[in-house]
């Protein structure tokens, strides 16, 4: 069962903190479900892309241009490993920079969490 968003998330916004690398298969329906679940609020997907190879990012611009409320930063990995903790502090540093978003959530851009 679906809850009521809270009305002060409401009022203060939400930035989403969503780093991803190589999630083609996936990216388009996480961010039509995020953008579903969030459409009465003020909010910004801020997306992290570490290199991705696979058509993720051209998939990232062309729901942005038809819905907005995206923003991508494109990085390229340095290294083997993850590098996720650094993509969340690119997204964190931008959205307190760039935003006025009261409430911060982070994601996994596998969709191993849900909206």
């Amino acid at each position: 069962m679906k809850r009521a968003l809270d009305p002060q998330i409401i009022a203060g916004g939400v930035f989403v903190n969503l780093p991803v690398l190589n999630e083609s298969e996936i990216i388009l329906k996480l961010l039509t479900d995020l953008h579903q679940e969030l459409k009465d609020v003020p909010h910004t997907v801020c997306i992290v892309d570490d290199g991705s190879t696979d058509g993720t990012i051209d998939l990232i611009e062309g729901f942005a241009r038809q819905h907005g409320g995206v923003e991508l930063i494109k990085r390229k990995k340095e290294g083997a490993g993850c590098k996720r903790g650094n993509a969340l502090r690119v997204a964190m540093r931008w959205g307190l920079e760039h935003t006025e978003h009261q409430h911060f959530v982070e994601m996994d851009g596998g969709s191993s969490q849900e909206p």
